[in-house]
């Protein structure tokens, strides 16, 4: 808004003295020496009080120096003595604008106008005082006739591409901008305008290219560098888009937008420390960012800092009562990830209910649509790794995802699925991992191995971002793979379009995006798997897929869904066939004399009423070492570390000369590893199914704990379905006797291994599982 500042007019020419002195000034004014410039046009003042040009220039110094009162008087000064002057009326409403009176400034423009309809420069300020009012369709109209007046106003052309950008009109607003950037290439903004729309318009690349352009104009265009980190960012670049907000940080250390970015961006990146530090020096400037506080809330619990993260959601929510993603995230968020105690469990489990009755009043005042938008933002994940019963208040959390998704998907216009006859049954899977990961291994795979393609059209919907070997496999295994979409309701409109017969969500509870679309009714009949081995709650979901050699008798209570026991672990397994690295233990600071102890779970897997289990075992052996892996972020291994150290304590013992805790290992280290390992203790609650095959696949001999629960069933069945049923413990003391019995007896582990690659063949691509997941389909459609 400096265009006031153009084609200056004088109202009448001053003669003799004062016109040299005039000139003086002007010159003194146009070269940046502001307090003689000031002097010169006062003493004009002075001796001619009605001299136009020395008062309006006098308040041309005001607005310069930030002193739009000062500024304000000079200009009202200036129009008394040259009413019909338009410079003098467009000045004066630059002076009301700043003073905070855009409806003044308004007023004095549309009379400059007036007086001057050929004034490009008073359209231009017209359109954007209009635009600083809301107003944008006159603003576009102002600026339109800016530009036609003045065809190489640069400036004119830049602020109605941003007006026609507001407007929703992408193209129209790229055309103005690039026209603004031909009139004048040297200008970082313009290049910073043009990467913005490129950026919105997908064109990523091109974006990049014009941000690096208006830096190299500029390299102090904050803005510039910022956009670009989220270009880069959004293309999974994360060290240059971190860089780049760094040094957008270096010019602004205030900058809060680029330090809220660079904050998600450690935190997506999982390093949480750093990005709770972040998020905390962005607070301390901006104290009032309720966004900020909700960011830090899911840092700090990522981190396991459960208290720290409930404080952050109450406070984004004291300065945002309507923050929907926070009050959903204070409900969830009472499930601690790693627990001191039972006790702590306990409490978590009474405030998650007590919250969830609280969340639904919640939702329903403010109206289901607006709160649909953060089902799923966090999901009640940790409650299956305590063992208990959670069917009633997880069906209970179904019932609100379903209520709130079901209104939201009326007022979208997407309709309900109606019965469709053709020949062939279409199949849709949707799943964020269709990829090298344990959902695909565990199921998803072997069902697109084996499944009839000539009876099913089958179709997949690739929610995640990655691609890899394994997603390439299932794109060959399909007769449709989509991919790339960013927004749920977009997935939700393509799922519905494909007219699906039987839709399959093979883990519900993982990522958002699965959670919100579980909650639609987007096919006839709906599945689930046990990808996240718990029940989903959602009344939209029919099925539930299963294995009948992973569930207890009598398991159908404990889901919502209608059970269903496919034969065997439910899908065909496939062994990694990875070449093991050589592991040089000394280097791990593991010792070659000492029993081997593979502790290969996530820390949540870890609950408080089984480390008395370690205690024991250490107790017994004496000599032993226990291998946690360390994933990120590291703090929970931390929280786990201290909680063990004390329970070891409390019996007399060291936790550090029991155990080791190693950087988390790839794939083929990991492998190497377990052949020098002598046991592998699978997690008691929540069992692990893909490292266990993989124990196996190197004859490592396993101890199991057979759970109540499938989640806690998923190694004993394994090694039931291999005839190791004295491989499972029932107790804790059984579980003990039976890791102390492999560490000790040489003769025992050696049986124990030759058993297991004797039956480790019978495991492995039974397509019994898909045969009975057709008929499964052929008798859910017909019912």
């Amino acid at each position: 808004m400096l265009a006031w500042l153009f084609g200056r007019r004088r109202a009448a020419r001053p003669v003799g003295g004062a016109a040299q002195a005039l000139a003086q000034a002007y010159a003194h004014h146009q070269a940046g020496r502001l307090a003689e410039a000031q002097a010169g046009y006062r003493a004009v003042l002075g001796a001619d009080p009605g001299n136009f040009d020395a008062e309006h220039m006098l308040g041309v110094i005001a607005l310069q120096q930030g002193l739009a009162g000062e500024a304000l008087a000079h200009f009202e000064r200036a129009v008394a003595l040259a009413p019909q002057n338009a410079v003098a009326h467009n000045s004066l409403a630059e002076a009301q604008r700043r003073a905070g009176r855009p409806e003044q400034a308004l007023a004095t423009l549309r009379r400059a106008a007036e007086l001057d309809p050929a004034s490009a420069v008073v359209q231009y300020n017209l359109g954007g005082t209009l635009r600083g009012l809301g107003r944008n369709d006159e603003a576009l109209e102002a600026l339109r006739q800016a530009t036609l007046l003045k065809p190489d106003f640069a400036d004119a052309h830049a602020s109605l591409g941003s007006a026609q950008r507001a407007a929703g009109n992408l193209d129209e607003a790229l055309a103005s901008c690039q026209r603004a950037l031909a009139l004048n290439p040297a200008s970082g903004p313009f290049h910073l305008g043009v990467g913005n729309l490129l950026r919105e318009k997908g064109f990523l690349d091109e974006a990049a290219a014009a941000y690096r352009a208006a830096l190299e104009r500029d390299p102090r265009l904050v803005e510039a560098c910022n956009n670009l980190g989220n270009v880069l960012r959004h293309q999974g670049k994360t060290a240059a888009a971190l860089e780049c907000y760094e040094q957008a940080l270096r010019q602004r250390p205030d900058f809060a937008e680029a330090l809220l970015n660079a904050a998600q961006l450690l935190r997506e990146s999982r390093r949480l420390a750093d990005a709770v530090a972040a998020y905390r020096i962005l607070l301390e400037a901006r104290p009032d960012m309720a966004e900020a506080h909700f960011d830090l809330g899911n840092a700090l619990k990522g981190m396991g800092d459960s208290q720290g993260a409930l404080a952050s959601y109450r406070r984004a929510l004291e300065l945002d009562p309507e923050y929907a993603e926070a009050r959903w995230a204070l409900a969830m968020s009472q499930l601690p990830m790693v627990a001191e105690s039972e006790a702590e469990l306990a409490a978590s489990r009474s405030a998650f209910a007590a919250e969830l009755d609280s969340l639904g009043r919640w939702c329903r005042e403010r109206g289901a649509g607006r709160a649909a938008r953060a089902v799923g933002t966090q999901q009640p994940f940790y409650l299956a790794y305590q063992e208990a019963d959670h069917r009633e208040p997880i069906a209970r959390y179904g019932a609100l995802c379903a209520e709130l998704m079901g209104v939201w998907q009326e007022a979208a216009g997407l309709p309900q699925p109606a019965p469709i006859t053709r020949a062939e049954t279409r199949i849709g899977i949707v799943s964020g991992h269709l990829c090298d990961h344990s959902v695909w291994h565990a199921i998803i795979k072997g069902w697109l191995q084996h499944l009839d393609r000539s009876r099913y059209d089958l179709r997949l919907f690739h929610l995640g971002t990655t691609n890899d070997a394994e997603t390439a496999f299932a794109k060959t295994h399909a007769t449709h793979y989509a991919f790339g979409r960013s927004d749920f309701a977009d997935w939700a409109r393509l799922i519905l379009s494909h007219q699906l017969d039987v839709l399959i969500y093979p883990e519900i509870g993982i990522d958002p995006a699965t959670a919100k679309l579980a909650s639609l009714r987007l096919a006839r009949v709906q599945a689930t798997s046990w990808g996240h081995p718990h029940t989903s709650g959602l009344p939209t979901i029919d099925y539930y897929l299963s294995a009948d050699a992973l569930e207890a008798p009598g398991a159908e209570a404990h889901y919502c869904e209608k059970l269903v026991r496919l034969p065997g672990f439910g899908s065909p397994y496939t062994p990694a066939a990875v070449a093991p690295a050589a592991i040089d233990l000394g280097a791990l600071g593991l010792r070659a004399d000492a029993p081997l102890l593979l502790c290969p779970g996530t820390p949540f897997k870890y609950t408080p009423r089984h480390d008395a289990v370690f205690v024991e075992i250490a107790r017994r052996l004496g000599e032993c070492q226990f291998v946690f892996f360390i994933p990120q972020p590291p703090e929970l291994m931390q929280r786990l570390r201290g909680r063990l150290a004390r329970a070891f304590a409390g019996a007399g013992l060291d936790l550090e000369a029991h155990a080791r805790f190693l950087p988390w290992q790839n794939r083929a280290a990991f492998y190497g590893l377990m052949q020098e390992a002598d046991v592998y203790l699978d997690t008691i609650g929540f069992s692990g199914y893909n490292t266990a095959m993989q124990a196996i696949e190197n004859a490592l001999p396993i101890v199991a704990y057979e759970g109540r629960f499938l989640r806690g069933r998923l190694t004993s069945g394994i090694l039931r379905r291999m005839g190791l049923d004295d491989q499972v413990a029932g107790t804790e003391a059984d579980y003990v006797q039976a890791v102390v019995k492999l560490a000790r007896d040489a003769v025992h582990w050696g049986e124990v291994r030759e058993r297991m690659i004797a039956a480790r063949a019978g495991l492995y691509d039974d397509a019994a599982p898909v045969r009975a997941l057709e008929r499964f389909f052929e008798d859910a459609l017909r019912n």
